[in-house]
């Protein structure tokens, strides 16, 4: 038990953080605002616009009833802070009265009768004044004369009526005090941070479409991945037990191809209702960052809510949560300056990988914050710096055992971060990738399976974007033609009519004997065999969009059809005439069918290569789940674009 002494000094340094839920975060579907909006009809004032100062607040009532809000300056301390906007504190060193509002007399809680107090909160999530970004409110942990305060962060000064928040009895001694972090009813700050300031590191930022022509390899592919959700209750599953992870590579599939955007909202829906079944309870953060971070990002790409994800204990903020696990202390650099290897990482550095902390980059760089930059140079201090694996990322810690898997996902959560084309770290990550490229157009990984198509897909999407080498973007349609010599098309399904239906369509196999085991013996399966896998990753190579590019914005609501029916040529029909495909068609097209790709207005049918796109109405992509803590309502939304 700490001094009295030091319990007393609330004002200084409060002793515990608020872990009551404050109200949910802007949903995806609103506008995010941060202009205040008032909680009772006598708050008053106006917080700061973005980028413009630090919001203050003043709760003279300590229950909400009375509350002023106005703009101050950073830089100073937050004592200065508040005086230049105009508020009246007795003190910089200890606080009894603000505006002349002394604290409030003493209850029954008050273990020593000393009276009330007045209680700091700021919007970080450790309380400090350069902490990470909270959704809450949360105990500061600096005084009214430390400073700087930081742009964009806010403060309330909060008039408590009980020490309820900071001491609990304890039950064996009903006279002692002890600290209270299991009594979080008496921190509830109103009104709630999210609706006075939008929190930057958790406020996703909107992104316009990426226009990328979709080959007839790309659609067949998404069609086949969305056919085999829809006919196992829209989930992927492995030995009948549904996996999450993989249900999210299939939906982002399907968005990376502009299509089948009714499937994509049909799993999304699933995977809102799914609880911590993927994400773990909140106490296992530690050990499911890296689950958190791919659905955090996945559920931004598709236009879902990742800060108030529905669960059993309640809305959990999966960005918030990410973030608290990121190490930025001082503390983690060593005497010499030099910074220890958990400095950026994701809880510690044994625990991290390249692989997976290039998904917590992808997650965050869609945040109004963007991804922190200890977290992106813990990532680029992965890269290997010399040799013949240089520029390579490899599995774990060690470049002994270059990974190109992970390389691609690297360098696209490098771009994601910022980096560009010229920026050595990530050419020189495609750079190395391109050595391991064979002749044939394909990409081996490290795991001992050669050649294989989730590998090239992701190299292909790594080479994808406003690339400005050359080289890279040659080597790119070699791998998309190695992906589509792995598919099922027209011509392998007649050829093996014992083995495969139309339906078959677009699946891709991992490598030449698995296509031969496939076409010859097995069948494709259902989304419990490898070759659904295999087609997640292989149709992000082949529809050409980056991880950091994909959006939900323009999908086609209806799903390919899969059919050898020769279409109608142009010539013969005018009606049927279509504009030229943007890029060549793949040189192994799955279909040559007319395959219709979306409905009700602005739809088209595509033919062969065919690549227009047609806009999902928010209609239709609209969402309602009956989950966790009740009706959650979601719409499309676009999602943040980092520019190269």
């Amino acid at each position: 038990m700490r001094p009295v002494a030091k319990r007393l000094a609330a004002t200084l340094i409060p002793l515990s953080l608020c872990l009551a839920w404050l109200g949910a975060a802007p949903s995806l579907a609103e506008e995010p605002t941060v202009s205040l909006t008032p909680t009772s009809e006598t708050a008053s004032g106006q917080a700061c616009d973005s980028g413009q100062g630090v919001t203050l607040a003043v709760d003279y009532a300590g229950d909400g009833s009375n509350v002023k809000i106005a703009c101050g300056p950073a830089g100073g301390s937050v004592f200065e802070a508040f005086t230049a906007a105009g508020f009246k504190l007795d003190s910089a060193a200890y606080v009894t009265s603000i505006d002349g509002v002394p604290a409030h007399a003493s209850d029954e809680n008050d273990p020593w009768g000393m009276g009330g107090y007045w209680a700091l909160y700021t919007s970080t999530t450790d309380g400090t004044a350069a902490g990470d970004p909270s959704d809450n409110w949360v105990f500061a942990t600096v005084g009214a004369g430390d400073k700087p305060v930081q742009v964009d962060q806010a403060y309330i000064w909060r008039n408590e009526t009980t020490w309820s928040c900071m001491f609990a009895k304890d039950p064996n001694d009903p006279n002692a005090a002890q600290y209270a972090e299991d009594d979080p009813q008496g921190c509830v700050v109103s009104p709630a941070l999210p609706s006075l300031i939008a929190t930057p590191g958790t406020t996703l930022v909107e992104q316009p479409a990426t226009v990328v022509p979709a080959s007839a390899n790309a659609e067949a592919a998404a069609g086949w991945l969305a056919r085999q959700l829809a006919a196992n209750g829209d989930v992927a599953s492995a030995s009948g037990v549904t996996d999450w992870g993989l249900t999210i590579d299939a939906m982002i599939g399907l968005v990376a191809a502009g299509v089948a955007g009714d499937q994509v909202a049909a799993s999304a829906a699933k995977l809102y209702a799914s609880d911590q079944a993927y994400i773990g309870a909140v106490a296992d953060i530690s050990t499911k960052w890296s689950a958190i971070a791919k659905t955090a990002w996945a559920l931004a790409v598709i236009g879902l809510d990742p800060t108030a994800f529905p669960t059993s204990e309640g809305p959990r903020n999966l960005l918030a949560d990410l973030r608290s696990t990121i190490n930025t202390e001082d503390s983690l650099r060593n005497d010499d300056g030099s910074l220890n290897p958990d400095y950026g990482s994701f809880v510690n550095a044994a625990s991290d990988n390249a692989f997976s902390h290039s998904l917590g980059v992808l997650a965050l760089a869609r945040t109004q914050a963007g991804s922190p930059d200890a977290v992106n140079i813990w990532l680029q201090n992965q890269q290997c710096s010399s040799g013949t694996n240089h520029g390579a990322f490899g599995w774990g810690d060690s470049c002994q055992v270059p990974d190109t898997d992970t390389t691609a996902l690297a360098a696209q959560a490098l771009f994601a971060a910022g980096t560009t084309w010229a920026n050595p770290i990530s050419n020189l990550a495609i750079q190395w990738l391109e050595t391991q490229q064979d002749a044939s157009g394909g990409v081996a990984n490290s795991w001992g399976t050669g050649l294989n198509s989730t590998t090239t897909g992701l190299y292909a999407q790594a080479a994808s974007g406003p690339a400005k080498l050359i080289r890279a973007v040659d080597q790119k349609s070699q791998a998309v033609d190695f992906l589509g010599g792995l598919q099922i098309n027209c011509a392998t399904v007649a050829a093996n009519p014992a083995t495969l239906k139309t339906d078959d369509l677009g699946a891709v196999a991992l490598n030449a004997d698995r296509l031969a085991d496939v076409t010859g013996t097995e069948g494709p399966g259902d989304s419990g065999a490898d070759t659904f896998r295999t087609t997640t990753q292989a149709v992000l190579g082949m529809a050409g969009v980056r991880m950091d590019d994909l959006s939900v914005q323009g999908i086609s609501a209806a799903t390919p059809t899969a059919s050898c029916t020769p279409a109608a040529s142009p010539s013969d029909d005018p009606s049927t005439a279509v504009d030229p495909p943007a890029a060549p068609a793949p040189s192994n097209p799955a279909t040559t069918a007319t395959t219709p790709v979306g409905s009700g207005p602005g739809a088209t049918a595509h033919t062969g290569g065919q690549v227009a796109q047609a806009s999902l109405p928010l209609t239709v992509a609209a969402l309602s789940l009956l989950a966790g803590c009740g009706l959650v309502t979601w719409a499309w939304r676009r999602p943040a674009q980092i520019k190269d």
